[in-house]
């Protein structure tokens, strides 16, 4: 998965957050991940492992 995987799928995360009206504390509950861990990632401050990006693609599925 390349730089524009990862960032494809944030976007796709923040879009669901926005059109959910979730907080980050409710689509870290869903993806079952601490809110400061999705905050790093979603602020391109840590790179999302292959748990988490597991995690978001099943989510955007949905």
């Amino acid at each position: 998965m390349d730089d524009r995987d990862i960032e494809a799928i944030i976007e796709a995360l923040q879009r669901v957050r926005e059109e959910e009206f979730l907080s980050l504390r409710g689509l870290a509950k869903r993806l079952g991940f601490s809110p400061s861990h999705l905050s790093m990632i979603l602020a391109h401050k840590r790179r999302p492992g292959k748990r988490f990006l597991w995690a978001a693609a099943q989510r955007v599925e949905e």
